[in-house]
């Protein structure tokens, strides 16, 4: 359902891996992990009225799946949060941490901005194969 795919996140996220902390994921400038086969995804879920949830998951369509379903009680599913406006994946659970803890700690303003240079106009991503 979903390819490979990663954003960056802007100047103002800092994601880490390895050692040290690099602004520009993959510039090379930073001492990297070497690369697993596992992937992990940091994503922003929306509902119709905007109301957001950041998660990170190591397994994004059986994660929207139970956002969908409201399979999960919380947060998202009593607000209806469904769907996917926003995902970054990495093959480092740390930097995917790091980043979603980052995101969650933003303003809403910045968030918005973050999902509009991706996605303006907020489609569903899980919607798209």
């Amino acid at each position: 359902m979903f390819g490979p795919r990663f954003f960056p996140l802007p100047l103002f996220c800092v994601i880490q891996s390895g050692v040290c902390a690099a602004k520009n994921p993959g510039s090379g400038s930073c001492v990297r992990k070497p690369s697993s086969n596992k992937r992990y995804f940091v994503y922003i879920m929306s509902s119709a009225s905007r109301t957001l949830y950041t998660g990170v998951t190591n397994d994004l369509e059986r994660r929207v799946n139970e956002h969908k379903t409201g399979a999960v009680p919380g947060f998202t599913k009593r607000y209806r949060i469904n769907r996917l406006v926003y995902f970054q994946e990495t093959d480092d659970i740390a930097a995917a941490i790091a980043a979603e803890k980052q995101i969650k700690g933003q303003s809403r303003a910045r968030k918005i901005a973050l999902i509009e240079a991706e996605n303006p106009s907020w489609r569903d991503l899980s919607a798209e194969s």
